[in-house]
């Protein structure tokens, strides 16, 4: 039957084990799992089915997964009251980069922790109640990785040019009217260089 393969196709894009391997629809989604119905109608497996959406939809009203509007969220495996998220981690974040975010007077003790789909890591306390207070103090230390990312930042403008501190980089940007994203300028001057160094050479104009 038609709706019950399209219903079945889409529940695996979308299963936790396809997502830890689909690097392109992982790219796709959003903080909260969520992926376009255009993505999906745009898979070659759902073309030899349908290319029409109407249908698609009515496919996946029986699903597991929840349609919102016109995106499609992906419905994992539930984690447990003692289990912090952190969600957009770097793609290429070690565990210890990681750790070093819970690295402050106080945390209390990790049991485990993990990466998974969409930059998302999985930090597993001793409890619920440690799980609250370490939630509470991270936000009232706000320890993010928004440090890593200036570090890498940091390190690759003075690979670019040794004259440039981050400051100075930063406002050049603003200056030149770029956006600043440090997450991904962070992301720029570990995997693309070049056009990091792109956005050097247009600080650099914008300072001098």
């Amino acid at each position: 039957m038609l709706l019950d393969a399209l219903r079945k196709q889409v529940e695996y894009y979308f299963s936790q084990q396809n997502l830890q391997s689909d690097a392109y629809l992982t790219s796709q989604m959003d903080a909260n799992m969520t992926c376009p119905i255009a993505v999906v109608m745009k898979f070659s497996k759902i073309k030899t089915l349908t290319e029409d959406e109407a249908v698609l939809r009515k496919a996946l009203e029986l699903s597991s997964l929840t349609v919102v509007d016109d995106r499609i969220k992906a419905n994992l495996k539930a984690v447990g009251r003692s289990t912090i998220i952190l969600r957009e981690i770097p793609a290429d974040a070690t565990e210890d980069e990681v750790k070093e975010i819970f690295a402050f007077d106080g945390c209390k003790p990790i049991t485990s922790m993990r990466s998974d789909v969409g930059d998302t890591w999985f930090v597993v306390m001793d409890s619920e109640e440690d799980a609250k207070d370490t939630l509470i103090d991270l936000k009232l230390k706000k320890r993010t990785f928004r440090g890593l990312w200036i570090q890498r930042i940091n390190a690759a403008v003075r690979f670019h040019d040794d004259k440039l501190t981050y400051s100075r980089f930063i406002d050049g940007l603003t200056k030149a009217g770029v956006a600043v994203d440090r997450k991904v300028m962070a992301d720029l001057a570990m995997n693309q260089p070049e056009a990091f160094k792109g956005l050097v050479d247009k600080a650099r104009s914008a300072l001098a």
